[in-house]
């Protein structure tokens, strides 16, 4: 006797249907804003990376010192008096000089046309020893990995559209997350878009750094012995190593010729733009501080105020567990990050939740967005990179990334 089975696909209805729950693995969604159609690809995973790479380089193409944002070559020193100095470098990596030896100013290479032959970074963002993630007790006998976490990224692609024809031509990508949390290490060779941060700590810290504890080394020193036992804070942005300037900010006796920029372009450098102010918690002071303390040439009050990015070895983003012991992603990672590339000026939605959040405008090349974000928790604005006031000053070490060594896996 044979058994045959014969089976066939039926339909089931709506109210059938209704009672059925999913979620999709992979959705697209798509939009469109002013010339620009977008197409985005959401991928609904929990990913948990803990990765290496020597090298890291986006946007390589050519690009011109003192042309929209574009930050030079720099090194700095401070002379025998504490006077700042500025070398801009050349092509081959050397100071740039006067026939007397001086550093050439920014204004002394324009005159003598040769801007064409100062040195800027090879990528708009270039990070050596790149990794995400940590080991913890990576010389111990059980190492272990605290990954990097991503929670829902994407993969966004940008059209140029001819509306009366139809036509598009591809404009950008970017890739993204709606969170990401964890540490970020590399020795930081150039970063351009917004990289911000809130930097917090005692007075008395700024004070020793700036006067060694000596109220009566200068007018600012004395001035700043009164802010010691109080809470300082402010935040930092990408600065021009050379000047002090961020994007977009306003000189205050000159014509600064990054007041229209967005963002810097290869910057090297990070700390308070000049023209900004510190905060204080202390109510006594809330009204002196930002008056003394505004940031000019990378100076506020004697303290530096403007760092090379290669001081900071591993930057946390987003929000470390504060004793939590079950953290969410949701409450502690930063929010709207992403990476893109485009061949022309693309505006990106903006995904970091703030209030009245419209389109982060990029231009040609790669682009970091690590701006502030809605804290969910609090509904307030928050910074993606958080460093105490010595770290800020100091710079910060980098955690291990590799079983057994520092970096180089």
């Amino acid at each position: 006797m044979v058994a045959t089975q014969v089976s066939a696909l039926e339909s089931i209805s709506d109210r059938e249907m209704s009672e059925v729950n999913g979620q999709a693995f992979i959705t697209v969604d798509t939009s469109a804003y002013q010339n620009y159609d977008f197409t985005k690809v959401n991928l609904g995973l929990d990913i948990d990376i803990m990765a290496n790479a020597d090298v890291l380089k986006i946007g390589t193409l050519d690009r011109v010192w003192d042309e929209d944002g574009t930050v030079a070559d720099v090194e700095v020193f401070y002379d025998s008096n504490d006077a700042r100095v500025v070398y801009y470098l050349n092509q081959n990596g050397d100071r740039m000089l006067n026939a007397n030896g001086t550093a050439m100013t920014a204004d002394q290479i324009r005159a003598a046309g040769l801007q064409s032959q100062v040195k800027i970074k090879d990528a708009d963002i270039h990070i050596d020893n790149f990794a995400l993630g940590r080991i913890e007790d990576p010389y111990g006998p059980t190492p272990t990995v605290k990954p990097f976490q991503i929670k829902d990224p994407y993969i966004e692609f940008a059209y140029d559209v001819d509306r009366a024809t139809g036509e598009k031509t591809i404009a950008g990508v970017r890739i993204g997350a709606a969170y990401m949390r964890g540490d970020l290490s590399g020795d930081i060779q150039s970063l351009t878009g917004v990289f911000s941060g809130f930097i917090t700590g005692k007075g008395v810290i700024a004070f020793q750094n700036a006067c060694g504890g000596n109220a009566w080394e200068s007018t600012d020193c004395f001035l700043l012995s009164f802010a010691q036992s109080a809470t300082l804070f402010t935040q930092i942005d990408l600065v021009d190593g050379a000047t002090g300037y961020g994007a977009g900010t306003e000189a205050h006796d000159e014509v600064y010729p990054y007041a229209d920029v967005s963002y810097l372009k290869r910057a090297s450098w990070a700390g308070v733009p000049n023209g900004r102010n510190f905060e204080a918690s202390d109510s006594a002071l809330a009204g002196v501080i930002p008056a003394l303390t505004v940031a000019e040439n990378c100076d506020v009050m004697g303290v530096v105020a403007c760092f090379p990015l290669s001081i900071y070895q591993t930057v946390y983003i987003g929000t470390e567990d504060d004793g939590n012991p079950d953290p969410s992603i949701e409450d502690y990672g930063a929010k709207g990050a992403f990476i893109s590339l485009q061949s022309q000026t693309v505006p990106w939605e903006d995904l970091s939740g703030v209030s009245g959040a419209g389109r982060i405008v990029t231009d040609r090349g790669a682009y970091l967005n690590a701006a502030t974000y809605q804290d969910p928790l609090t509904g307030t604005e928050k910074y993606p990179l958080t460093l105490d006031l010595y770290d800020a000053l100091t710079g910060t070490r980098r955690v291990a990334t590799c079983v057994g060594q520092l970096k180089g896996c």
